[in-house]
């Protein structure tokens, strides 16, 4: 989980644009507090870059323990950024193209006519 965690936020250290983040949390079934505390310290972290350029970050999460958890880790650092749950990818995609789309135009870095 740090692994992962340290790619993150090396990937905020090198942004220079809006971003934004679909995290699909459904393999998560069991979460001490341990690791919600790594969550938690990730956030503080990342906060001053997610700040400034996450415009959204789609959570895909199924389970209402996980909801739980989120709930938890968000009261103890909450997000400065947009966060919403989805119950599938189906759903958490669009919301989060949406959201880059409207920053991308907002701050004038839209990719050329006909970019994926």
């Amino acid at each position: 989980m740090r692994v992962a965690h340290e790619a993150i936020q090396a990937m905020y250290r090198a942004v220079r644009g809006p971003l934004v983040w679909v995290v699909d949390c459904q393999a998560i079934v069991h979460a001490p507090a341990t690791q919600r505390q790594i969550v938690a310290d990730h956030e503080r972290i990342t906060q001053p870059y997610a700040i400034k350029y996450n415009v959204g970050t789609a959570l895909i999460i199924s389970s209402t323990w996980v909801r739980g958890l989120l709930t938890a880790v968000h009261w103890v650092a909450p997000p400065k950024y947009p966060v919403e749950v989805f119950g599938g990818r189906e759903s958490a995609d669009p919301w989060a193209r949406a959201r880059l789309a409207a920053a991308l135009t907002k701050t004038s870095l839209a990719p050329p006519h006909g970019a994926p």
